[in-house]
């Protein structure tokens, strides 16, 4: 518990089956019990396909959790790299198993935006703009950490 307390995330890893799916169910109940503050689990489900007969919906029915990110199933680049001895980004550096790995990695590290519900889209990329002169002379490339991430700008430095 002490590692669960101190975590910024938690993840749980499940596939699609009705095992797995009930060990979540338990999994999420002792966490609920627990009342651990600050941090939800985070569902991830692992050797995803879409076509499966357990369907990522029933899951999240059962569960009544959203499914934060999905690892597609690829036997094929696991194979190639167990047999090559090299990593995955080595084997199949663009394949959909990489591709979701990185993914995954992406969200768990970006930074989140304070969401200023009352600023439009002007005032916000206003702020955006002062606080980009005033980093201007530190960084090659300057993101709007003012604007929220869905419409985030990158600029290379000096342009606009």
């Amino acid at each position: 518990m002490a590692a669960w307390e101190r975590s910024d995330e938690v993840l749980y890893v499940l596939e699609q089956s009705i095992s797995a799916t009930h060990r979540a169910v338990r999994f999420l109940e002792l966490f609920g019990r627990l009342g651990i503050e600050g941090t939800e689990p985070r569902l991830v489900l692992n050797r995803y396909q879409p076509r499966h007969p357990i369907a990522e919906a029933q899951i999240v029915t059962t569960l009544k959790c959203p499914i934060y990110a999905r690892i597609p199933r690829d036997e094929k680049a696991l194979e190639r790299v167990q047999l090559s001895g090299e990593d995955l980004w080595k084997v199949a550096p663009n394949g959909p198993l990489a591709r979701a790995v990185e993914e995954l990695a992406r969200h768990l590290t970006k930074p989140e935006a304070p969401v200023q519900p009352e600023a439009g889209l002007i005032a916000l990329m206003t702020r955006g703009a002062i606080e980009r002169r005033q980093t201007m002379s530190r960084s090659p490339q300057i993101i709007w950490r003012s604007i929220p991430s869905a419409i985030r700008i990158r600029l290379p430095l000096g342009g606009m």
